[in-house]
């Protein structure tokens, strides 16, 4: 049922879903921050999905091209250098990435969200509302990264 409705929607195509005793994990990409939370709310509505973790990227230019999978996992990731919004000792050249510093910069508003550079490649993680998901998106993208990896959890406000 699940890659049914994956493949239900033209705008999903490229994403596919590792489905393990109830629980669903979405990877692939997308073009809208929109596609990527309505992709999470249909899968949720699933009978017998437990729970969802969305892991489904945001690419405004491009999707990528993976095919639907159901029933497997990929727990292989390589990241060779990471610079964060972590605090770091007096000093520290961490923040020389100019990247990173322009994300941290670009999302001043929000001291709560994680953000992650890896070979030109932001990953930001937080809790935020839908629109604030929207905003902090749109000003990523707009920095013209390789990649923006959206890990942010939406929540009611």
């Amino acid at each position: 049922m699940i890659k049914e409705k994956l493949d239900a929607v033209p705008a999903w195509k490229d994403v596919n879903a590792s489905v393990k005793d109830g629980n669903v994990e979405l990877k692939g990409s997308v073009k809208t921050e929109a596609e990527r939370n309505e992709c999470e709310s249909s899968i949720k509505n699933v009978h017998g999905v437990k729970s969802v973790l969305n892991n489904i990227d945001v690419h405004p230019d491009e999707a990528t091209n993976t095919s639907h999978n159901s029933g497997t996992t990929d727990n292989s990731a390589a990241v060779n250098t990471v610079h964060t919004t972590e605090p770091t000792a007096a000093g520290s050249t961490e923040d020389t990435d100019p990247v990173l510093i322009a994300a941290k910069k670009a999302l001043k508003e929000y001291p709560n969200i994680q953000v992650e550079v890896a070979d030109d490649e932001i990953t930001v993680r937080g809790d935020v509302t839908k629109s604030e998901a929207n905003d902090i998106m749109e000003k990523l993208n707009a920095l013209k990264p390789k990649k923006v990896n959206n890990k942010l959890n939406i929540i009611k406000g």
